[in-house]
């Protein structure tokens, strides 16, 4: 199971903008102009109603289908220069503002490609995708891979290996499971193979990863 996760230096343009969210709610920025003048009094809960009145359902499920179209928009991946340019292009052309961008160095993790080979009772490959790495450790595998018996355990609760010998095997689980991988490394598993299910959320993501190296 190959994992070639590899770091490199990126140069991506950072928007400097007052309000991210005129991407998605298509504020008229004559209400944005007007109360930033101080010609009169502010007043908070009208220029939210206005803010409101101005949301257009249409707009949104529009830029949610655009941006989710160029898939990873994780820093360093195509789909993260596309969703900049059109955020910036919607911003400057659509909505007349005054955008300019800047560009900075950064380091990122970037997968170059992984896969799962499966040997028994069928041999099949499938296409993998890697997550983020712990703390500065890159959790690259060896250059051969790694391979073992395959263990499923649902949502990797302790109760869940029950039955089962971890040690050296490679754990199948939920991807909507937490940080329940944990428990998989504590009873000696290889390695930890999360599958898609019909929904997730940004959580799940940050629970796939530790600070500690």
């Amino acid at each position: 199971m190959p994992n070639r996760v590899r770091d490199g230096m990126h140069s991506k343009p950072c928007f400097i903008f007052g309000l991210m969210f005129l991407l998605i709610f298509t504020i008229t920025p004559t209400v944005l102009w007007v109360h930033g003048q101080g010609g009169e009094e502010w007043r908070p809960r009208q220029w939210v109603e206005e803010i409101i009145e101005d949301i257009s359902m249409k707009n949104i499920k529009e830029h949610a289908r655009v941006l989710s179209s160029y898939q990873s928009r994780m820093t360093g991946y195509p789909g993260c220069e596309k969703a900049a340019n059109y955020i910036y292009n919607y911003l400057a052309n659509e909505l007349g503002l005054n955008v300019w961008n800047w560009t900075y160095n950064i380091l990122v993790p970037i997968d170059h490609g992984s896969t799962v080979t499966v040997t028994f009772p069928e041999h099949k490959v499938m296409k993998a995708y890697a997550l983020m790495p712990n703390g500065i450790q890159t959790c690259k595998t060896p250059p051969g891979g790694l391979s073992g018996r395959l263990i499923y355990v649902e949502d990797g609760d302790p109760e869940d290996f029950d039955g089962f010998d971890v040690n050296g095997s490679i754990v199948l689980m939920k991807f909507n499971s937490k940080g329940n991988w944990v428990n998989a490394m504590i009873f000696g598993a290889k390695a930890v193979i999360f599958w898609d299910t019909s929904w997730t959320v940004r959580g799940e993501m940050d629970y796939k990863s530790l600070m500690a190296p």
